[in-house]
């Protein structure tokens, strides 16, 4: 099974502007981190096509409470896909 990389996933709607927003709020000392994680995520679930649900997901079951509360408007901004 080939490894995935963040490089290679295929975003629908506004999920890759959600991502990189998100990666640009971050303190720089947790980008790298939080890439990483993203991508044993999508390894783990094989996992290529990242849509909008994904990242709201991901921060609801990862993200410590206070970057729910300072990344789920990021999310909200940029909605534009129906939820699962």
């Amino acid at each position: 099974m080939a490894k995935i990389k963040i490089s290679e996933l295929e975003w629908t709607g506004n999920s890759k502007q959600m991502f990189d927003k998100i990666m640009e709020s971050l303190p720089p000392m947790y980008r790298a981190a939080v890439r990483k994680k993203f991508e044993v995520w999508a390894n783990q679930k094989q996992q290529t096509v990242i849509n909008e649900w994904n990242i709201k997901h991901t921060l609801e079951k990862y993200a410590p409470k206070e970057y729910q509360e300072k990344f789920m408007p990021i999310y909200e901004a940029l909605k534009s896909e129906e939820e699962n």
